[in-house]
């Protein structure tokens, strides 16, 4: 273990700190989330992400490439088609956007009385790819390249991410240049930290309250929806032990709400993506890359029975919101997309079992399929 992430507790009490505003109303960073990583090799099991950073060092806005597709355009639906995703050379017409009133959009040919389309998530991976030549050449000078290469090369989804965020202020705090396997094990943390960054930058240079980096093609603009604290759902919690309910569910941390929520999941399921196609490149002994993402999808699931039992207000509100119901059932499904891709590698998780479990438990389910009006399962398809 690294000497980056021996005060873990140290940062972990101060871990909560949210994002908060220069002069100028541009959002800074004081320290970051927590990041609630967890190391295999650590006795604590609580090593949170390198947030030792300089509170009064705004990061820099990186301006939108030439040619960035505006809002409109942004907002992509996910290719819900017959068994997966169209290939790259697919059409427009082979899209069917998701209906979320019934058992799904009949296909173009599908005739009055042909049963609903399957709708399944997929999106380019290339868990095979070659990256032995960049593996070989690597010197460590031209590293930003390198890096975002390998990941366009095995996760093209992720690559405008790290390209949009490499020259922020942190983008080199949050990985390791000095070596391919330091780069490689310090991945997932910079995938996590740059997709918050991406987030509060984006939605900002678009005149947005939200933006939600899912893939290059894919952001998502949730409505101002703050909901209550996330607080309320950590007595619910039933995963012992769980560092990431002491993390997220209680303090400052846990005064946060529902769009706070959707942000913390969407950087935790990003980060094991990258991480799920490429864990060939990891030689760390083990870390928790899965675990973040299915523990938020369970407080997900906990956060809409919460609402609706005690906030039923707000619960209609944020089911009669398409783009909230689209966003939740695309990460459901995205994230049983990556999953088999992760699990062949033991050590890309920690308790992740365990979440799984509760994540899948009958009534957690039903939660969130009531909510999205599907029937849902282990599997990146809707039933």
């Amino acid at each position: 273990m690294r000497l980056r992430f021996s005060l873990a507790f140290a940062v972990l009490l101060l871990a909560g700190c949210p994002f908060g505003e220069d002069e100028g109303g541009l959002p800074r960073l004081g320290l970051m989330d927590g990041g609630g990583r967890l190391d295999r090799d650590r006795d604590d099991r609580t090593a949170p992400r390198d947030d030792d950073l300089d509170p009064t060092l705004p990061p820099p806005i990186t301006p939108p490439r030439d040619g960035d597709a505006g809002p409109d355009d942004e907002l992509v639906p996910p290719e819900y088609v017959d068994g997966g995703a169209p290939g790259a050379d697919a059409g427009d017409d082979e899209l069917v956007p998701p209906d979320f009133a019934d058992g799904g959009a009949p296909a173009a040919d599908a005739g009055p009385g042909s049963p609903p389309a399957t709708r399944c998530y997929e999106e380019p991976v290339f868990p095979s790819a070659d990256v032995s030549d960049l593996v070989s050449a690597y010197g460590g000078s031209d590293w930003k390249d390198d890096l975002i290469s390998i990941v366009a090369r095995r996760w093209p989804g992720g690559e405008r991410l790290l390209e949009e965020q490499r020259d922020d202020s942190y983008f080199d705090r949050f990985s390791d240049s000095s070596s391919w396997s330091g780069m490689m094990e310090e991945l997932a943390t910079l995938v996590h930290e740059e997709t918050h960054l991406f987030n509060a930058y984006h939605a900002q240079r678009e005149g947005r309250s939200h933006s939600l980096y899912v893939r290059g093609d894919l952001i998502v603009y949730p409505p101002a929806m703050e909901g209550f604290a996330r607080s309320e759902i950590h007595s619910m919690v039933t995963v012992r032990p769980s560092s990431y309910a002491s993390l997220y569910l209680t303090g400052e941390q846990g005064r946060r709400g529902f769009v706070a929520l959707l942000d913390e999941a969407s950087c935790y399921i990003n980060e094991m993506a990258a991480l799920a196609v490429l864990g060939d490149q990891y030689r760390g002994s083990g870390f928790s890359s899965r675990d973040g993402s299915v523990a938020f999808l369970y407080y997900i699931e906990l956060y809409l029975r919460r609402a609706r039992e005690a906030h039923p207000e707000f619960w209609e509100m944020a089911r009669a919101d398409e783009t909230i119901r689209e966003h939740l059932l695309t990460q459901w499904l995205r994230v049983h997309f990556f999953l088999p891709h992760s699990d062949r590698f033991s050590s890309l998780g920690i308790y992740d079992g365990d979440f799984r479990d509760a994540m899948h438990e009958p009534e957690n389910v039903a939660e969130l399929e009531m909510f999205l009006g599907v029937r849902l399962g282990d599997s990146p398809c809707v039933l």
